[in-house]
C-alpha cells in the first residue's frame, strides 16, 4: 500500500472520528448528481506491463459507475495518434477499443492533426461515440464531417451543455483553430438560441394542438391566401362560418395578422394546398360542354 493510500484513509479516519466528536452530521450526497469520466492522451488499449491501466480497465469503472447511476464518459483528446500501431492502422485501433468501452463524447487533441484530413474524417465516420469540437475545423472554415459544435443532454434530469476546445498550434494546413476562449462564447451563445427557438416551437405546437379538427382544415386555406368564399367553398360551409374559425384561428395561435400567421404556420410546416391561381372554387370534375344537337334523333338520344 502506498504511502499516499496510507495517508487518504488516515484522512478519512480523522475526519470521520472528528464529526464523531463534534456531532456534526456528514454532508448529504447530492440527490441527482452529474457524474463525469474524463479520459486523455490514451495512445494504447493494453494494460502496461506493470499491470497498471488498461482501457479495459478503464470501461470496467465506467460500467461500475453507470450501475450507481448516469454517467457521461468523455475524451479530452490525443487518442489516435501518436503510437507504434497508429503508424500502421492511422487510429483505427483506438476508435475500435473506445466503441467497446461505450464512450460518449470526444474532442481534438493536437495529435489528431497529425493525421491527413481524410483518414481523420473516416476515423470519426467509424466512431460510435460523438465528437465535439467548437473551435476546430477545416482550414476554409467548413466544420468537419459528423462533427458537432456543442451538444446538449440530460443528465439525472439535469440540462448539461458541452462543448470542446483545443489550443491553437501548427497543425497541417488543412486546418484551422479558432483561439478558444472566443469560440467557447461563441459555442453557449448558439446553444441559448437553439434553446429560444427550440422553445418557441414547442409553444406554437401547443397552440397548434389547441385547434379543433374543422380549424386544422381551415388554417392550411387561409395561409395559402385564398379568399374567404373561395375556402368556404373547397369545405362546403358558408363563409360567414369560416370567417368565424378565421377569427378563432387567429386568438388561439396568437397571431396578430395574417402575416403573422402564415410566419407561424411555415414554423409548423403546416402544408400549403392550394393557391388562387388553382382556381380552387372549381370542386370536382368540371362539367362536359355539350354541343348544340338540331336533330330529333340527337335530342331523343339525349
Amino acid at each position: 500500500m502506498s504511502g499516499c493510500r496510507v495517508r487518504a484513509i488516515l484522512g478519512g479516519m480523522l475526519l470521520g472520528a472528528a464529526a464523531c466528536v463534534s456531532g456534526a452530521a456528514p454532508k448529504p450526497a447530492p440527490l441527482n448528481p452529474v457524474r463525469f469520466l474524463l479520459v486523455n492522451d490514451v495512445y494504447v488499449a493494453d494494460t502496461m506491463a506493470d499491470g497498471s491501466g488498461g482501457l479495459a480497465r478503464v470501461a470496467t469503472v465506467r460500467q461500475r459507475l453507470a450501475d450507481e447511476g448516469p454517467i457521461v464518459f468523455v475524451l479530452a483528446g490525443d487518442v489516435l495518434s501518436p503510437s507504434l500501431l497508429s503508424k500502421y492502422y492511422f487510429g483505427r485501433q483506438m476508435v475500435e477499443a473506445f466503441n467497446a468501452a461505450k464512450l460518449d463524447y470526444a474532442t481534438f487533441g493536437n495529435h489528431e492533426f497529425e493525421l491527413p484530413l481524410d483518414t481523420l474524417e473516416t476515423r470519426i465516420a467509424e466512431s460510435k461515440f460523438k465528437w465535439i469540437s467548437s473551435n476546430c475545423s477545416r482550414a476554409d472554415g467548413t466544420p468537419l464531417a459528423k462533427v458537432l459544435p456543442w451538444d446538449t443532454l440530460r443528465v439525472s434530469g439535469q440540462k448539461v451543455g458541452l462543448f470542446g476546445l483545443t489550443l491553437q498550434g501548427g497543425y497541417r494546413k488543412a486546418y484551422r483553430c479558432n483561439p478558444p476562449d472566443s469560440s467557447a462564447h461563441l459555442a453557449i451563445d448558439q446553444d441559448r438560441t437553439a434553446r429560444a427557438a427550440r422553445s418557441e416551437l414547442s409553444g406554437l405546437r401547443q397552440r397548434l394542438s389547441s385547434l379543433t379538427p374543422r380549424q386544422r382544415e381551415v388554417l392550411p386555406l387561409i395561409v395559402s391566401g385564398l379568399l374567404n368564399k373561395q375556402a368556404a367553398a373547397i369545405l362546403g360551409i358558408g363563409e360567414v362560418t369560416l370567417q368565424i374559425h378565421r377569427s378563432r384561428i387567429m386568438q388561439k395561435m396568437q397571431a396578430e395578422s395574417l402575416p403573422d400567421l402564415v410566419r407561424i404556420a411555415q414554423r409548423l410546416l403546416v402544408p400549403i394546398a392550394y393557391s388562387r391561381r388553382d382556381n380552387p372554387l372549381r370542386v370536382g370534375p368540371r362539367p362536359v360542354q355539350q354541343r348544340p344537337c338540331p336533330s330529333r334523333a340527337c335530342l331523343t338520344l339525349q
